[in-house]
Protein backbone atom coordinates (compact mmCIF):
# COMPACT_ATOMS: atom_id res chain seq x y z
CA UNK A 1 0.00 0.00 0.00
CA UNK A 2 1.25 3.39 -1.04
CA UNK A 3 2.80 5.47 2.39
CA UNK A 4 -0.25 8.29 2.23
CA UNK A 5 2.62 11.02 3.76
CA UNK A 6 4.87 10.09 0.58
CA UNK A 7 5.42 13.33 -1.52
CA UNK A 8 6.02 13.09 -5.31
CA UNK A 9 8.64 14.95 -7.54
CA UNK A 10 6.86 17.13 -10.20
CA UNK A 11 8.88 17.00 -13.00
CA UNK A 12 8.30 19.56 -16.24
CA UNK A 13 9.36 19.75 -19.71
CA UNK A 14 9.08 21.10 -22.71
CA UNK A 15 9.00 18.62 -24.96
CA UNK A 16 8.58 14.70 -24.74
CA UNK A 17 12.53 14.22 -24.69
CA UNK A 18 12.99 13.35 -21.42
CA UNK A 19 12.16 9.54 -21.06
CA UNK A 20 15.97 8.71 -19.92
CA UNK A 21 15.56 10.94 -17.25
CA UNK A 22 12.39 9.91 -15.62
CA UNK A 23 12.99 6.56 -16.42
CA UNK A 24 16.43 6.73 -14.02
CA UNK A 25 14.52 8.96 -11.68
CA UNK A 26 11.70 5.83 -11.01
CA UNK A 27 14.40 3.69 -10.59
CA UNK A 28 15.37 5.87 -7.94
CA UNK A 29 12.26 5.26 -6.36
CA UNK A 30 10.93 8.85 -6.96
CA UNK A 31 6.91 8.82 -7.40
CA UNK A 32 7.17 11.29 -10.95
CA UNK A 33 4.36 13.51 -11.81
CA UNK A 34 5.00 14.55 -15.26
CA UNK A 35 3.56 17.44 -16.52
CA UNK A 36 4.42 19.08 -20.18
CA UNK A 37 4.38 22.82 -19.67
CA UNK A 38 3.44 23.54 -23.29
CA UNK A 39 -0.23 21.21 -22.65
CA UNK A 40 -3.21 22.94 -21.93
CA UNK A 41 -3.51 21.18 -19.07
CA UNK A 42 -4.00 22.35 -15.13
CA UNK A 43 -1.07 23.44 -13.18
CA UNK A 44 0.87 20.24 -11.63
CA UNK A 45 0.96 21.73 -8.08
CA UNK A 46 -2.42 22.21 -8.13
CA UNK A 47 -3.66 18.33 -8.23
CA UNK A 48 -0.29 17.39 -6.27
CA UNK A 49 1.56 18.48 -3.51
CA UNK A 50 5.31 17.60 -4.23
CA UNK A 51 8.15 17.79 -2.19
CA UNK A 52 10.57 19.06 -5.18
CA UNK A 53 9.98 20.58 -8.74
CA UNK A 54 12.63 19.56 -11.20
CA UNK A 55 12.38 21.78 -15.19
CA UNK A 56 14.64 20.11 -17.48
CA UNK A 57 15.49 22.79 -20.09
CA UNK A 58 17.18 20.66 -22.53
CA UNK A 59 14.26 21.23 -24.74
CA UNK A 60 13.37 24.80 -24.35
CA UNK A 61 13.04 27.03 -27.31
CA UNK A 62 13.34 30.51 -26.92
CA UNK A 63 11.20 30.93 -30.50
CA UNK A 64 8.12 28.76 -29.18
CA UNK A 65 8.31 28.72 -25.44
CA UNK A 66 6.94 31.27 -23.05
CA UNK A 67 8.35 31.22 -19.46
CA UNK A 68 5.08 32.99 -18.01
CA UNK A 69 3.23 29.77 -17.16
CA UNK A 70 6.04 28.31 -15.71
CA UNK A 71 6.97 31.58 -13.16
CA UNK A 72 3.22 31.09 -12.31
CA UNK A 73 3.42 27.38 -11.38
CA UNK A 74 6.47 28.06 -9.28
CA UNK A 75 5.53 31.29 -7.58
CA UNK A 76 2.07 29.07 -6.78
CA UNK A 77 3.54 26.77 -5.11
CA UNK A 78 5.82 26.37 -2.19
CA UNK A 79 7.93 23.16 -3.09
CA UNK A 80 11.84 23.43 -3.81
CA UNK A 81 12.52 23.65 -7.20
CA UNK A 82 15.43 22.91 -9.12
CA UNK A 83 16.67 22.83 -12.90
CA UNK A 84 18.56 21.27 -15.12
CA UNK A 85 19.93 23.56 -18.15
CA UNK A 86 21.88 23.55 -21.19
CA UNK A 87 25.21 25.48 -20.52
CA UNK A 88 24.49 27.38 -23.89
CA UNK A 89 20.98 28.93 -21.99
CA UNK A 90 23.35 30.44 -19.36
CA UNK A 91 23.97 33.23 -22.59
CA UNK A 92 21.00 34.49 -22.58
CA UNK A 93 19.78 37.32 -19.61
CA UNK A 94 16.06 35.81 -19.13
CA UNK A 95 17.30 32.19 -18.20
CA UNK A 96 20.06 33.88 -15.88
CA UNK A 97 17.62 35.83 -14.34
CA UNK A 98 14.69 32.94 -14.24
CA UNK A 99 17.12 31.08 -12.40
CA UNK A 100 18.50 33.45 -9.98
CA UNK A 101 14.90 34.34 -9.02
CA UNK A 102 12.89 31.55 -9.45
CA UNK A 103 15.00 28.15 -8.25
CA UNK A 104 16.89 27.02 -5.93
CA UNK A 105 19.19 25.38 -7.28
CA UNK A 106 20.44 24.19 -11.29
CA UNK A 107 23.01 21.91 -12.91
CA UNK A 108 24.44 22.01 -16.54
CA UNK A 109 24.02 19.31 -18.79
CA UNK A 110 25.91 17.13 -19.28
CA UNK A 111 24.68 15.22 -15.61
CA UNK A 112 25.64 12.21 -14.48
CA UNK A 113 23.28 9.79 -12.31
CA UNK A 114 25.03 9.90 -9.61
CA UNK A 115 25.31 13.72 -9.70
CA UNK A 116 21.20 13.87 -10.56
CA UNK A 117 20.97 11.81 -7.58
CA UNK A 118 22.90 13.87 -4.77
CA UNK A 119 21.10 17.19 -6.48
CA UNK A 120 17.62 15.49 -5.12
CA UNK A 121 19.21 14.08 -1.74
CA UNK A 122 19.85 17.42 -1.22
CA UNK A 123 16.48 18.98 -2.23
CA UNK A 124 14.67 16.40 -0.19
CA UNK A 125 16.76 17.19 3.05
CA UNK A 126 15.50 20.64 2.77
CA UNK A 127 11.59 20.41 1.49
CA UNK A 128 11.92 17.85 4.55
CA UNK A 129 13.05 20.59 6.27
CA UNK A 130 10.37 23.14 5.65
CA UNK A 131 7.83 20.82 7.06
CA UNK A 132 9.51 19.84 10.29
CA UNK A 133 11.20 22.75 12.13
CA UNK A 134 13.47 20.50 14.07
CA UNK A 135 14.63 19.22 10.41
CA UNK A 136 15.57 22.71 9.06
CA UNK A 137 18.42 22.95 12.51
CA UNK A 138 19.51 19.56 11.35
CA UNK A 139 19.56 20.59 7.71
CA UNK A 140 22.24 23.36 8.72
CA UNK A 141 24.30 20.96 11.03
CA UNK A 142 23.89 17.51 10.87
CA UNK A 143 23.72 16.78 7.18
CA UNK A 144 23.77 13.10 6.15
CA UNK A 145 21.95 9.78 6.43
CA UNK A 146 23.64 7.11 8.19
CA UNK A 147 23.30 5.36 11.14
CA UNK A 148 25.40 7.39 13.30
CA UNK A 149 23.91 10.59 12.49
CA UNK A 150 20.23 9.37 13.12
CA UNK A 151 21.26 8.45 16.34
CA UNK A 152 22.98 11.72 17.02
CA UNK A 153 19.85 13.43 15.62
CA UNK A 154 17.61 11.47 18.47
CA UNK A 155 20.21 12.05 20.83
CA UNK A 156 19.68 15.92 20.45
CA UNK A 157 16.15 15.51 20.16
CA UNK A 158 16.08 14.13 23.36
CA UNK A 159 18.21 16.31 25.37
CA UNK A 160 16.73 19.08 24.03
CA UNK A 161 13.25 18.87 25.64
CA UNK A 162 14.71 18.66 29.41
CA UNK A 163 16.68 21.01 31.61
CA UNK A 164 20.22 19.56 32.66
CA UNK A 165 23.72 20.09 31.85
CA UNK A 166 24.75 18.67 28.91
CA UNK A 167 28.48 17.16 27.90
CA UNK A 168 29.16 17.36 23.84
CA UNK A 169 32.32 15.38 22.99
CA UNK A 170 34.02 14.67 19.91
CA UNK A 171 36.93 15.13 17.74
CA UNK A 172 38.53 18.69 16.88
CA UNK A 173 36.21 19.55 13.63
CA UNK A 174 33.25 17.64 13.99
CA UNK A 175 30.92 20.77 15.34
CA UNK A 176 30.40 20.41 18.93
CA UNK A 177 29.19 24.11 19.04
CA UNK A 178 26.35 23.71 16.00
CA UNK A 179 24.95 20.93 18.17
CA UNK A 180 25.16 23.10 21.52
CA UNK A 181 22.91 26.05 18.90
CA UNK A 182 20.49 23.48 17.73
CA UNK A 183 20.31 22.16 21.56
CA UNK A 184 19.14 25.81 22.21
CA UNK A 185 17.03 26.34 19.48
CA UNK A 186 15.06 23.20 19.90
CA UNK A 187 14.70 23.99 23.47
CA UNK A 188 11.37 26.08 24.79
CA UNK A 189 14.28 28.89 26.54
CA UNK A 190 13.90 31.93 25.82
CA UNK A 191 17.11 33.88 26.24
CA UNK A 192 20.53 33.84 24.61
CA UNK A 193 22.37 31.46 23.21
CA UNK A 194 26.19 32.42 24.39
CA UNK A 195 29.79 30.53 23.53
CA UNK A 196 33.23 30.79 26.17
CA UNK A 197 35.95 29.35 24.67
CA UNK A 198 37.51 28.40 28.10
CA UNK A 199 41.16 27.97 26.09
CA UNK A 200 40.82 31.71 25.05
CA UNK A 201 40.65 33.14 28.10
CA UNK A 202 43.55 34.29 30.37
CA UNK A 203 43.21 32.97 33.72
CA UNK A 204 43.96 35.80 35.56
CA UNK A 205 40.97 37.27 33.56
CA UNK A 206 38.30 34.19 33.48
CA UNK A 207 36.18 34.59 36.84
CA UNK A 208 35.64 38.34 35.61
CA UNK A 209 34.70 37.16 32.27
CA UNK A 210 32.11 34.28 33.58
CA UNK A 211 30.87 36.04 36.53
CA UNK A 212 31.42 39.71 36.20
CA UNK A 213 32.52 42.39 37.86
CA UNK A 214 31.70 45.70 40.05
CA UNK A 215 33.00 49.48 39.18
CA UNK A 216 35.97 49.85 40.87
CA UNK A 217 36.67 45.77 41.67
CA UNK A 218 39.92 45.87 40.04
CA UNK A 219 42.46 48.59 37.87
CA UNK A 220 40.35 48.89 34.88
CA UNK A 221 36.78 48.29 36.57
CA UNK A 222 35.60 51.35 35.44
CA UNK A 223 31.85 50.24 35.16
CA UNK A 224 30.02 47.30 36.09
CA UNK A 225 29.80 44.38 34.08
CA UNK A 226 27.83 41.61 33.70
CA UNK A 227 29.93 38.04 32.77
CA UNK A 228 28.90 35.40 30.45
CA UNK A 229 26.78 33.41 33.02
CA UNK A 230 24.36 36.26 33.71
CA UNK A 231 24.20 37.11 30.09
CA UNK A 232 22.85 34.03 29.65
CA UNK A 233 20.31 34.18 31.35
CA UNK A 234 16.84 32.09 30.54
CA UNK A 235 19.14 30.99 27.62
CA UNK A 236 21.84 28.98 27.01
CA UNK A 237 25.71 29.19 27.95
CA UNK A 238 28.31 26.87 26.01
CA UNK A 239 31.60 26.29 27.86
CA UNK A 240 34.13 25.12 25.03
CA UNK A 241 36.46 23.62 25.70
CA UNK A 242 35.79 22.93 29.54
CA UNK A 243 38.58 20.83 30.19
CA UNK A 244 41.12 24.24 29.34
CA UNK A 245 39.50 26.13 32.67
CA UNK A 246 42.01 26.75 35.21
CA UNK A 247 41.65 24.01 38.21
CA UNK A 248 41.37 26.76 40.45
CA UNK A 249 38.46 28.27 38.59
CA UNK A 250 36.59 24.73 38.00
CA UNK A 251 35.39 25.26 41.89
CA UNK A 252 33.82 28.66 41.02
CA UNK A 253 31.75 27.09 38.61
CA UNK A 254 31.04 23.88 40.28
CA UNK A 255 29.16 26.35 43.09
CA UNK A 256 27.10 28.26 40.39
CA UNK A 257 25.83 24.61 38.86
CA UNK A 258 25.00 23.33 42.47
CA UNK A 259 23.22 26.84 43.83
CA UNK A 260 21.82 28.18 40.80
CA UNK A 261 23.56 31.94 41.47
CA UNK A 262 26.66 33.99 40.76
CA UNK A 263 28.92 36.82 42.60
CA UNK A 264 30.19 38.95 40.71
CA UNK A 265 33.83 39.84 41.14
CA UNK A 266 34.25 42.71 43.68
CA UNK A 267 30.15 42.20 45.38
CA UNK A 268 29.38 40.28 48.58
CA UNK A 269 25.44 40.17 47.12
CA UNK A 270 24.78 36.95 45.28
CA UNK A 271 22.63 36.90 41.72
CA UNK A 272 19.82 34.45 40.57
CA UNK A 273 20.73 33.19 37.35
CA UNK A 274 18.62 30.74 35.61
CA UNK A 275 20.86 29.38 32.49
CA UNK A 276 20.96 25.81 31.08
CA UNK A 277 24.78 25.32 30.68
CA UNK A 278 26.65 22.82 27.71
CA UNK A 279 29.84 21.75 28.50
CA UNK A 280 32.01 20.70 24.19
CA UNK A 281 35.32 19.11 25.05
CA UNK A 282 37.72 17.44 22.58
CA UNK A 283 40.04 15.82 25.20
CA UNK A 284 39.19 12.71 27.58
CA UNK A 285 37.76 14.17 30.79
CA UNK A 286 37.64 11.05 32.73
CA UNK A 287 41.39 10.73 31.62
CA UNK A 288 41.81 14.85 32.92
CA UNK A 289 39.65 13.92 36.10
CA UNK A 290 42.98 10.28 37.19
CA UNK A 291 45.00 12.93 36.49
CA UNK A 292 43.84 14.98 39.08
CA UNK A 293 43.71 18.32 36.03
CA UNK A 294 40.20 18.12 36.26
CA UNK A 295 37.62 18.54 39.10
CA UNK A 296 35.85 15.29 39.45
CA UNK A 297 33.09 16.08 41.51
CA UNK A 298 32.42 19.19 38.44
CA UNK A 299 32.87 16.20 35.66
CA UNK A 300 29.52 14.84 37.27
CA UNK A 301 27.67 17.35 37.42
CA UNK A 302 28.52 18.22 33.79
CA UNK A 303 28.03 14.65 32.47
CA UNK A 304 24.41 14.07 33.47
CA UNK A 305 23.71 13.27 29.64
CA UNK A 306 26.88 13.41 27.15
CA UNK A 307 25.76 13.43 23.31
CA UNK A 308 29.11 11.92 21.11
CA UNK A 309 29.93 13.30 17.86
CA UNK A 310 31.63 10.94 15.50
CA UNK A 311 34.40 11.57 13.97
CA UNK A 312 33.62 11.64 9.75
CA UNK A 313 36.06 8.70 8.90
CA UNK A 314 33.21 6.40 10.74
CA UNK A 315 30.89 8.32 8.44
CA UNK A 316 31.28 6.25 5.11
CA UNK A 317 27.95 6.68 4.09
CA UNK A 318 27.56 10.44 4.54
CA UNK A 319 30.90 11.31 2.93
CA UNK A 320 30.04 11.33 -0.76
CA UNK A 321 26.59 13.86 0.31
CA UNK A 322 28.59 16.13 2.22
CA UNK A 323 31.15 16.16 -0.57
CA UNK A 324 28.26 17.41 -2.88
CA UNK A 325 26.87 19.73 -0.35
CA UNK A 326 30.03 21.85 -0.17
CA UNK A 327 30.95 21.41 -3.73
CA UNK A 328 27.52 23.33 -4.38
CA UNK A 329 28.13 25.97 -1.89
CA UNK A 330 31.49 26.67 -2.46
CA UNK A 331 30.42 26.49 -6.49
CA UNK A 332 27.99 29.10 -6.12
CA UNK A 333 29.69 31.45 -3.50
CA UNK A 334 32.75 31.56 -6.23
CA UNK A 335 30.84 32.08 -9.57
CA UNK A 336 31.86 28.53 -10.91
CA UNK A 337 30.65 25.32 -12.39
CA UNK A 338 31.81 21.48 -12.14
CA UNK A 339 29.93 18.27 -13.06
CA UNK A 340 31.02 16.62 -9.88
CA UNK A 341 34.01 14.88 -8.42
CA UNK A 342 35.78 12.35 -10.33
CA UNK A 343 35.84 8.54 -9.32
CA UNK A 344 39.30 8.83 -8.13
CA UNK A 345 39.08 11.93 -6.04
CA UNK A 346 35.32 10.48 -4.10
CA UNK A 347 37.81 7.17 -3.68
CA UNK A 348 40.08 9.05 -2.02
CA UNK A 349 37.90 11.26 0.21
CA UNK A 350 36.14 8.36 1.30
CA UNK A 351 39.37 6.45 2.52
CA UNK A 352 41.32 9.41 4.01
CA UNK A 353 41.35 9.80 8.13
CA UNK A 354 39.82 13.66 8.07
CA UNK A 355 41.72 14.13 11.32
CA UNK A 356 39.87 17.72 11.08
CA UNK A 357 36.28 16.25 10.46
CA UNK A 358 33.69 18.44 8.93
CA UNK A 359 36.19 21.80 9.17
CA UNK A 360 38.52 20.26 7.23
CA UNK A 361 36.30 18.50 4.17
CA UNK A 362 34.99 21.91 3.65
CA UNK A 363 38.24 23.77 3.41
CA UNK A 364 39.74 21.29 1.55
CA UNK A 365 37.04 21.11 -1.10
CA UNK A 366 36.48 25.05 -1.04
CA UNK A 367 40.43 24.81 -2.13
CA UNK A 368 39.60 22.43 -5.05
CA UNK A 369 37.04 24.75 -6.21
CA UNK A 370 39.23 27.78 -6.56
CA UNK A 371 42.62 25.61 -7.42
CA UNK A 372 40.50 23.09 -10.20
CA UNK A 373 40.04 24.54 -14.20
CA UNK A 374 38.59 21.30 -15.36
CA UNK A 375 35.10 20.59 -15.63
CA UNK A 376 35.82 17.95 -12.53
CA UNK A 377 37.30 18.35 -9.28
CA UNK A 378 40.83 15.91 -8.55
CA UNK A 379 42.37 14.43 -6.57
CA UNK A 380 45.49 16.86 -6.72
CA UNK A 381 42.65 19.31 -6.24
CA UNK A 382 42.17 18.88 -2.50
CA UNK A 383 45.64 18.71 -1.18
CA UNK A 384 45.61 15.60 0.31
CA UNK A 385 48.73 13.58 0.75
CA UNK A 386 48.75 10.22 -0.17
CA UNK A 387 50.11 9.19 3.02
CA UNK A 388 46.78 10.17 4.79
CA UNK A 389 45.10 7.96 3.22
CA UNK A 390 45.80 4.46 4.51
CA UNK A 391 43.09 1.71 4.18
CA UNK A 392 40.55 1.76 7.49
CA UNK A 393 42.58 -1.67 8.86
CA UNK A 394 45.97 0.13 9.39
CA UNK A 395 44.01 3.09 11.01
CA UNK A 396 42.58 1.17 13.46
CA UNK A 397 45.76 -1.02 14.42
CA UNK A 398 47.20 2.59 15.20
CA UNK A 399 44.07 3.62 17.02
CA UNK A 400 44.22 0.06 19.29
CA UNK A 401 48.25 0.83 19.61
CA UNK A 402 48.15 4.43 20.94
CA UNK A 403 44.82 3.65 23.30
CA UNK A 404 47.66 1.03 24.90
CA UNK A 405 50.37 3.21 25.00
CA UNK A 406 48.43 5.87 26.70
CA UNK A 407 46.61 3.25 29.33
CA UNK A 408 50.33 2.29 30.50
CA UNK A 409 51.42 5.91 30.81
CA UNK A 410 48.69 7.13 32.89
CA UNK A 411 48.73 3.78 34.77
CA UNK A 412 52.11 5.12 35.61
CA UNK A 413 51.79 8.30 36.21
CA UNK A 414 48.94 7.70 38.52
CA UNK A 415 50.89 5.03 40.81
CA UNK A 416 53.75 7.26 40.49
CA UNK A 417 56.40 5.08 38.40
CA UNK A 418 55.39 2.05 40.69
CA UNK A 419 54.82 -1.15 38.33
CA UNK A 420 53.51 -3.43 40.79
CA UNK A 421 50.68 -0.80 41.64
CA UNK A 422 50.14 0.05 38.12
CA UNK A 423 50.12 -3.77 36.76
CA UNK A 424 47.22 -4.36 39.05
CA UNK A 425 45.13 -1.39 38.21
CA UNK A 426 45.53 -2.36 34.40
CA UNK A 427 44.67 -5.84 35.17
CA UNK A 428 47.83 -7.63 34.09
CA UNK A 429 50.84 -9.11 35.24
CA UNK A 430 54.17 -6.96 36.06
CA UNK A 431 55.97 -9.31 32.83
CA UNK A 432 53.22 -7.95 30.32
CA UNK A 433 53.48 -4.73 31.94
CA UNK A 434 57.30 -4.77 31.01
CA UNK A 435 56.95 -6.38 27.53
CA UNK A 436 54.33 -3.59 26.79
CA UNK A 437 56.69 -0.97 28.22
CA UNK A 438 59.56 -2.10 25.88
CA UNK A 439 57.35 -2.69 23.04
CA UNK A 440 56.10 1.77 23.55
CA UNK A 441 59.65 2.76 24.48
CA UNK A 442 58.75 3.21 27.56
CA UNK A 443 61.54 2.69 29.56
CA UNK A 444 60.90 2.68 33.52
Amino acid sequence: MKNKFFKPLIFIRFRKESEPIITYLKHLKWHVVTFDLNSHADSPVSFHTGSIGLVDFSEYDPQLDNLDRLKAFITSSKIKWLALVPSALLEQLSIKSLLRNYFDDYHLFPLTQMQLSNMLEQAKIMSSACDHPDNLIFDRVLLGHSRLINDLKQAIKKASSVDCTVLITGETGTGKELVARALHEMSDLSGPFIAVNCGGIANSLIQAELFGYEKGAFTGANQQKKGFIEAADNGTLLLDEIGELAFEQQANLLRFLQEGTIQRVGSVDTVKVRVRVIAATNVDLERAMYRERFRADLFYRLNVLEIKIPPLRDRQQDIELLAYYFLNKFSAEHHKQFSGFSSDCLAMMKSYAWHGNIREMMNRIQRAVIMCDGEELQSDDLGIELTDTKPRTQRLKAIKEETERRAIIDALERDEGNVSKASNHLGISRAMLYRLMNKHGLGH
